[in-house]
């Protein structure tokens, strides 16, 4: 009788388990995805208010909105980096968790996390690289803007 009673506990610690190591990763995943967005509308508004400013001669004003985007890119990518690395401490032991189900279900497909890992190939498997790459490229571009920006003034 000992025996169902901890076999039931323990299958609950590993629901408990798994439920949290999910959550964890969905909710920090889901925060870099809405920083993402702030990044794509900030720099949509970024890019209108700066082409305005050109348009209406106020270079001054155009250059210091490229310095903002700066600014802004910064911001989005050191918070969607850390949300990424939270998120990431999940990882390891959901593949723990999806290993111990697969092994007591005989269903080796459940190793969904180690699958997700094999699979990933190229820009995903590098895909850190080409964010900071995008990053250094934006950066890069801002600062060139604010420089245009004041030198055709």
């Amino acid at each position: 009788m000992a025996d169902v009673s901890e076999d039931k506990q323990g299958s609950d610690v590993l629901k408990v388990a798994l439920d949290h190591a999910a959550r964890w990763n969905e909710f920090h995943i889901t925060n870099g995805l809405q920083v993402v967005n702030f990044f794509l509308v900030s720099a949509a508004v970024l890019a209108a208010a700066y082409v305005s400013a050109l348009n209406g001669h106020l270079h001054l004003i155009a250059g210091m909105v490229a310095l903002v985007g700066a600014g802004a890119s910064g911001a989005a990518y050191l918070i969607g980096r850390r949300q990424s690395s939270i998120a990431g401490l999940a990882w390891e032991p959901l593949k723990e968790i999806q290993n111990r189900i697969a092994v007591s279900l005989h269903i080796d497909s459940f190793r969904m996390a180690e699958r997700a890992d094999a699979s990933a190939e190229g820009l995903l498997r590098r895909s850190h690289i080409t964010v900071n790459a995008i990053f250094y490229i934006d950066i890069v571009l801002s600062v060139a803007a604010a420089i245009y920006a004041w030198l055709s003034g």
